[in-house]
């Protein structure tokens, strides 16, 4: 039966109680779901997000693992921590006008359990498939909407490397990386751009130059990554500011229904 339990850490509110989902002695195998109305509509898009803190509720020091699934596709297999809350979010297509998320015991002994889940529907011009150089004026028109806040900051440097790690070493990957110029580069003399690379694999089909004033997003969409593939964010030989990017988002790809089912 499910039971909830008060953890004390120092925590965001809603991390602060576990809701535990035992199963009876002897069985494990078995989902525990959340139905979640679509308000009568079908083929919607969600952004979901479950929460988990163990917090060693049950004193035995033994972070528990288990399956969390969307109706009958595979989510994620959770890896708790002792003492650290950890999340996974998906966007995912609700084809009715219902869904269910639920967690799954796959071992015995490890009862799944979840702090907090949180959903929300989207625009439908969110995520948005286009050229790997679309332009768009201003954020709030800008493709997948990103938020004014974070494109007030960015990180800059001589070259940028970052890499996407999984849990696989092969995976699919949605990638959006947004650019900006918050100052006018006035002078004659300045000019911005810089490559995107995978490896010493050019992806930029022509030089990123980020405008000023408004958004461009550079996507990569269904592209295969590994987990030791890197990016890198160089300057033109030509240009006399350094790389900077302003945000990034990245989604790896589900393998759909899950095998166990």
């Amino acid at each position: 039966m499910p039971t909830s339990v008060n953890v004390s850490k120092q925590l965001p509110l809603a991390m602060k109680t576990v809701r535990i989902l035992t199963n009876p002695k002897g069985i494990t195998w078995k989902k525990y779901c959340c139905s979640i109305d679509m308000g009568g509509t079908d083929w919607t898009r969600i952004l979901a997000r479950a929460n988990f803190y163990y917090g060693n509720y049950d004193r035995p020091v033994n972070p528990p693992s288990f399956s969390l699934m969307f109706d009958a596709n595979n989510w994620g297999d959770v890896e708790t921590t002792l003492d650290e809350p950890v999340f996974y979010e998906a966007i995912y297509v609700v084809k009715a006008k219902s869904t269910h998320i639920c967690v799954a015991q796959t071992e015995p002994g490890m009862s799944p359990f979840i702090s907090a889940l949180e959903v929300c529907r989207l625009s439908y011009t969110m995520e948005k498939q286009s050229t790997s150089d679309a332009p768009s004026i201003g954020t709030r028109t800008a493709y997948n909407e990103p938020p004014e806040v974070v494109m007030q900051k960015a990180i800059t440097g001589n070259n940028l490397t970052f890499w996407l790690p999984g849990n696989t070493s092969r995976f699919g990957v949605y990638m959006y990386l947004y650019f900006s110029e918050v100052t006018s580069v006035s002078p004659a003399w300045e000019r911005w751009s810089f490559l995107l690379y995978e490896d010493r694999l050019l992806m930029s089909r022509k030089p990123i130059s980020p405008p000023y004033g408004s958004v461009l997003k550079v996507s990569q969409t269904d592209y295969l990554v590994a987990n030791d593939t890197k990016f890198y964010l160089l300057a033109t030989a030509d240009s006399t500011l350094h790389p900077t990017l302003h945000a990034m988002e990245a989604y790896m790809l589900s393998k759909g229904t899950d095998r166990r089912d």
